[in-house]
């Protein structure tokens, strides 16, 4: 998701993916553009709209009513839901560094094409504003990108997981 911010440019304040869309880890060290490909092997291009944080978080509490992942999310935001709780009041926190997601905000995001088609049954992306596809720029050249600017991936990025159930 990272990577997608990036690429979105400054002014998106934040990127969400399936899980679904990731197959395979990055290894550590070099990285191949086959390891890309593999990873993300989907023809998922970049899409950007604004949505309202009440938008946000209906789709953070479709991603937590999931048995099959949650929504992967670039840094700063921060989700933590409560899988034993009803579906539609699972998210306990939802910040953007460090400050609540507000209903009526709108934010600018950055996903892919297959989410932003409300693919997965995130059908509230469908509603999204000032909607843009990046014609053939794809998920795969956001993360090759990212890399070659000099972007890494450590260990103490992993540690703080963005995404936590409070229930486990």
């Amino acid at each position: 998701a990272d990577a997608l911010l990036v690429a979105a440019g400054k002014n998106t304040q934040l990127a969400l993916t399936n899980s679904g869309g990731i197959r395979n880890e990055i290894p550590s060290g070099a990285i191949t553009m086959g390891d890309v490909i593999s990873t993300f092997p989907f023809p998922n291009e970049l899409a950007t709209m604004d949505l309202t944080g009440k938008q946000l978080r209906t789709l953070m509490e479709h991603a937590a009513s999931l048995s099959n992942g949650v929504l992967q999310v670039s840094k700063g935001l921060e989700v933590k839901y409560d899988s034993s709780k009803p579906i539609g009041q699972r998210v306990v926190v939802f910040t953007l560094n460090g400050k609540p997601i507000e209903d009526a905000t709108v934010y600018h995001i950055a996903t892919q094409s297959f989410l932003a088609d409300g693919g997965d049954g995130f059908t509230t992306f469908t509603e999204g504003k000032a909607r843009n596809t990046t014609g053939g720029y794809y998920v795969s050249n956001a993360v090759i990108d990212y890399f070659k600017a000099g972007n890494t991936i450590t260990d103490e990025q992993l540690k703080g997981m963005r995404v936590t159930d409070v229930k486990k």
